[in-house]
């Protein structure tokens, strides 16, 4: 169920993240799904991994400039799910380091969300929303792009989809040569002192 579907859009942005040559591309071809009113929350939440770190990669192209970006982030935010919700918000935060003009429409945005009943995307709102106000240069620190992932360690999302299998009483996927490849065939490594984008719980 959603723990295959998180594992299959989570293996994707691995690979699409260790290879270059295919994040301008990638990121151009998920974005359509987000045009989509309708779109299946997997595709939804690959979208809006691949804006959030490569968006401006495709920000001259038509039909995808930073404000049509923003717009189909804002369009799914209502009816997604709780995980999603919390992607789609370190992706807005993610583009207040690279579109200036956009920091305060963004955080007109996450201000709506300072007092949700959902304590969670709460405190997400109101940190993510603070971003913006502490310089430029703590700012880029923060949002940096996510690094290569390292093909002998468990990523972080990964690590969070096996411990909820184990929640369920599920028995935890074998990390085959397959997903070993997808964690980083460069040999990259994790991100340290980065804001990491979560996956749709």
């Amino acid at each position: 169920g959603r723990h295959v579907a998180d594992e299959v859009w989570f293996r994707i942005v691995q690979i699409v993240t260790n290879n270059k040559e295919l994040q301008k591309y990638a990121t151009m071809a998920l974005f359509e799904s987000l045009l989509d009113p309708k779109a299946h929350e997997t595709c939804i939440c690959m979208a809006t991994y691949l804006v959030g770190e490569y968006g401006y990669l495709v920000m001259d192209e038509e039909g995808m400039f930073p404000d049509q970006q923003f717009e189909a982030l804002k369009m799914h935010f209502g009816n997604a799910s709780k995980g999603t919700r919390g992607l789609i918000l370190s992706a807005m935060a993610k583009m207040c380091n690279v579109y200036p003009d956009f920091r305060e429409e963004i955080r007109q945005f996450m201000d709506k969300y300072r007092s949700s009943a959902d304590v969670e995307l709460q405190q997400r709102a109101i940190e993510y929303a603070a971003l913006p106000g502490l310089g430029d240069e703590w700012l880029e620190e923060v949002l940096r792009e996510m690094p290569q992932y390292s093909m002998d360690r468990v990523s972080p999302i990964e690590a969070r989809l096996q411990s909820e299998a184990e929640a369920k009483g599920e028995e935890p996927r074998e990390r085959t040569a397959s997903s070993n490849s997808a964690s980083g065939t460069n040999g990259g490594h994790d991100s340290q002192g980065t804001l990491a984008m979560p996956p749709a719980a």
